[in-house]
């Protein structure tokens, strides 16, 4: 089996897998070395963020699959970023960076790069006390190359508004293995969710740590539809009796909704039909145009209207003969 030999240029596995394309593309429609080359270049610097396997198997798909004529660089480009397994993330983040993990939204560390920032204290725009939630940039190695204010100018501009206000950013607590919010961590949030009667402290004669939060598990809120969103946010388990409920809630507001469109329809349709006048159904211009089969079944009534308004004017038409044909005749 011979290998193919690649030019002095090609120095990389993923100038390789290129090469090979646009050398299918050569053969394909009769083009030279020289337009490979020219091409090599702009199809390296595009897909140096792809994933050498992906990008192997995403120009062979196109190949078999997609080619019709000779593609520019931006349709193979419109091809790949158009399939159901491209990663948005490619397009803005290096192979060998990643988030750190007090600003990573997903597994990989391809998604993220901000940090939350709750403020709760005296704001003068509204000269009174408030809370702000802010995002700002994180400080690691890829989220700083961004534009955005870092979360550290953010909180350095609300010690400004209030030297004493509550300032917390969202950090990651190896030991719960989660992202700790920023708004979780201030006392001023905790004291409205136990006002509230929706979080309660630990009690030490239960043996619980005061220092701990609890659920409250008989406040409607846990069984609502933002239950399941709130264990997850403050890292507390549903018990199984509370899960049955909240399901519950659910399935009756998929019912309810349901419930609600039937019954929307079904009032729009008497509506309709107590209505002296006669509506039509709205035509699509295929049938206004005559090429469906409802605009046959019009055109083929409006002929039968031709035909009869013809019979009539023939009916009632008095014939005049020519003066051509007087003169003739005499």
């Amino acid at each position: 089996m011979n290998r193919m030999k690649y030019p002095d240029y090609v120095t990389s596995k993923r100038g390789q897998i290129i090469f090979r394309f646009l050398s299918n593309l050569a053969d394909h429609y009769n083009k030279n070395t020289f337009w490979i080359k020219s091409q090599y270049g702009l199809y390296l610097k595009k897909f140096k963020n792809i994933p050498e396997n992906w990008l192997m198997n995403l120009f062979q798909d196109y190949l078999i699959n997609e080619m019709e004529w000779l593609p520019t660089i931006k349709k193979v480009s419109e091809y790949m970023t158009s399939r159901h397994d491209f990663q948005m993330h490619w397009h803005s983040v290096p192979l060998d960076q990643t988030y750190c993990e007090n600003c990573r939204t997903d597994s990989e560390g391809k998604e993220g790069g901000f940090r939350e920032v709750y403020f709760y204290g005296f704001r003068q725009s509204l000269n009174k006390k408030a809370e702000a939630h802010y995002k700002g940039s994180c400080n690691c190695t890829l989220a700083s190359k961004s534009n955005h204010k870092s979360y550290l100018e953010i909180m350095d501009w609300m010690r400004a508004q209030d030297n004493f206000g509550e300032i917390h950013c969202s950090y990651f607590d190896p030991d719960s293995n989660r992202i700790v919010t920023a708004q979780e961590q201030s006392k001023h949030h905790w004291d409205k969710k136990i006002a509230f009667g929706i979080i309660r402290r630990g009690d030490p004669e239960l043996g619980e740590d005061e220092g701990a939060v609890f659920a409250c598990w008989d406040h409607p809120l846990w069984i609502s539809v933002y239950g399941e969103a709130m264990c997850e946010r403050y890292g507390i388990e549903m018990p199984p009796e509370i899960v049955e409920k909240f399901e519950k809630t659910r399935r009756d507001i998929k019912g309810y909704t349901a419930g609600r469109n039937i019954r929307s329809r079904e009032k729009v349709q008497s509506k309709i039909d107590e209505d002296p006048r006669k509506y039509a159904p709205p035509v699509s211009l295929a049938d206004a145009m005559g090429g469906s089969k409802v605009s046959k079944r019009i055109t083929g009534s409006t002929e039968e209207h031709k035909s009869r308004v013809q019979a009539h004017i023939e009916r009632n038409m008095t014939y005049v003969p020519s003066d051509t044909g007087r003169k003739n005749e005499q």
